[in-house]
């Protein structure tokens, strides 16, 4: 039942149109939705002490839309696992062609062998398994790519990388 209704909200999600490429704008800056992302659950996310390391990355084509609510689906998803608190450090820099969007937290670690970013996975108890997946769909729908992994000593990272047109 609980997958069932994930995924219909997946659907309504997807008809809303932000997975579409006709929702991409030319000169959407990554600063901008990251601002917008953090005013939108500043409150949700007490419990984070967050860091910014922002480089000025050019403009992307983009859906910013869409790109708000990934980097919103990962603050809270930090926020929710770590209710205790923990330091999230949110890193913006430019690499050759691509721009890296970076979410590191000192919090808990990422569980061994299970695909995070598959639907129906979570690791919040009484979670769906949707941010995440819905994360990937958008990233992928930017041509870019989500990796995540577990910090050296604690922690997650998350790491989008978008392309620069």
């Amino acid at each position: 039942m609980g997958l069932e209704s994930g995924m219909q909200i997946v659907r309504n999600l997807r008809s809303l149109g932000d997975f579409d490429a006709k929702e991409f704008r030319e000169g959407v800056t990554l600063e901008e939705t990251l601002q917008i992302a953090w005013m939108m659950v500043a409150e949700r996310a007490k419990n984070l002490q967050t860091r910014w390391q922002i480089t000025p990355t050019p403009p992307l084509k983009a859906n910013p839309h869409a790109l708000v609510q990934v980097w919103m689906n990962l603050i809270v998803n930090a926020a929710q696992i770590n209710k205790e608190g923990c330091e999230m450090t949110i890193t913006l820099t430019k690499n050759g062609r691509t721009v890296a969007v970076i979410f590191e937290n000192t919090g808990e670690k990422l569980p061994k062998g299970v695909d995070i970013f598959e639907s129906g996975v979570s690791q919040r108890k009484g979670g769906r398994g949707i941010g995440l997946y819905l994360c990937k769909e958008i990233v992928e729908a930017h041509k870019g790519k989500i990796l995540a992994r577990s910090g050296k000593k604690s922690g997650a990272v998350f790491e989008v990388r978008l392309p620069v047109a």
